[in-house]
C-alpha cells in the first residue's frame, strides 16, 4: 500500500536522518527532498516506477512527491537525510518545475569523504529542532556539497504534465482534505475531466484518491488526538470524516488499533 509520510512534509526548515540495515520500504511519498546514501552492501531503489540496483558508495535523489520505495540486502546499511527546500534553498530553486533524467548519481571522492565524514561516521538521529543543532551550517554545506554532485552529472528537464499534474493534485489534497472534496471536485478545480484526474492519479500513485484524502484525514486526527484536549467524534470531524463510523473504519485500517486505543505519536 503507498502511503505518505507526514513526518516527512513539513514547511519550514527541517531534515531528518534515519539509517537502515537490511531492511525493505513499500512504496511512499512526501513533500520533502529525500537524498540516500548506500554505505555498504547492495540494495535496490525504485524512484517514479525505474528500479535501480545500486551499490556501495551511490546517492540517490527523491524530488518532493516523487513515489519511491527500497530494499538493502543482507549486509547493507543505506543512510537517509529527508530535508525541506528551505533546507537548502538555492538548490531547490535550481530544480524549480526540473527533474532529473535519472535519480542515482554518484560522487567525486572528496565529496563522497566529507559526507562520510560528516553524515555517516556521527550518525544521530535528531531528537531536537534544527535551530538547536550547533553542526547546522557543517551539515547544509555537505547536502549543498553533494546536490552540486548531481547538477553537474545528472541532465535536467522539464517535469512532464503528468508529474506536473500529480503535483497540483497532491497539493489540493493536502490543502483541502479537511472538507467533502473528490476526485470530481478536484477536477473542476484544475480544469480537467475527472476521468482523466482519476487515470493519471491512480496510474502514478498507485493508490485512489480517497484513500490517499483518508490517510491525509487519519494523520490530521491523529494529531489532535495526542494533544488530548479533543474528544474523538470532534477529531473525526474537525479532519474531515463524513461519520464516526468511517473514522473508526480507517484509523484501525492505517494504525491497527481503534482510536481509544491510540498511542503517542513518534
Amino acid at each position: 500500500m503507498v502511503t505518505h509520510q507526514a513526518q516527512n512534509s513539513v514547511k519550514g526548515e527541517s531534515y531528518n536522518i534515519y539509517q537502515y540495515q537490511e531492511q525493505s520500504y513499500l512504496p511512499h511519498f512526501h513533500k520533502n527532498f529525500e537524498l540516500a546514501y548506500l554505505v555498504c552492501g547492495t540494495a535496490d531503489f525504485t524512484v517514479r516506477n525505474r528500479t535501480y540496483a545500486i551499490d556501495t558508495g551511490a546517492f540517490i535523489l527523491v524530488l518532493p512527491y516523487e513515489l519511491h520505495s527500497f530494499q538493502v540486502y543482507k549486509g547493507g546499511k543505506l543512510l537517509i537525510i529527508v530535508f525541506s527546500e528551505n533546507y537548502i534553498k538555492t538548490f531547490s530553486g535550481m530544480l524549480h518545475d526540473k527533474q532529473g533524467e535519472v535519480s542515482v548519481f554518484q560522487c567525486a571522492q572528496p565529496i563522497r569523504a566529507l559526507f562520510e565524514e560528516v553524515m555517516v561516521k556521527p550518525y544521530v538521529k535528531p531528537t531536537e529542532s534544527i535551530e538547536s543543532d550547533p553542526d547546522l551550517l557543517l551539515n547544509k554545506a555537505c547536502l549543498y556539497a553533494v546536490c552540486s554532485e548531481f547538477l553537474r552529472s545528472v541532465p535536467l528537464h522539464a517535469k512532464d504534465q503528468n508529474t506536473d499534474l500529480l503535483i497540483h493534485i497532491l497539493n489540493y489534497i493536502e490543502q483541502n482534505f479537511r472538507e467533502d472534496i473528490s476526485v470530481r471536485s478536484a477536477a473542476k478545480e484544475l480544469g480537467y475531466h475527472h476521468q482523466y484526474i482519476s487515470r493519471i492519479f491512480n496510474q502514478t500513485m498507485h493508490i485512489n484518491f480517497k484513500s490517499l484524502v483518508n490517510q491525509y484525514r487519519f494523520e490530521y486526527a491523529r494529531r489532535l488526538l495526542t494533544d488530548g484536549s479533543i474528544s474523538i467524534s470532534e477529531a473525526a470531524f474537525e479532519s474531515g470524516f463524513q461519520s464516526i463510523r468511517t473514522f473508526n473504519r480507517i484509523y484501525r485500517e492505517l494504525s491497527g488499533h481503534s482510536p481509544r486505543q491510540r498511542t503517542p505519536l513518534s
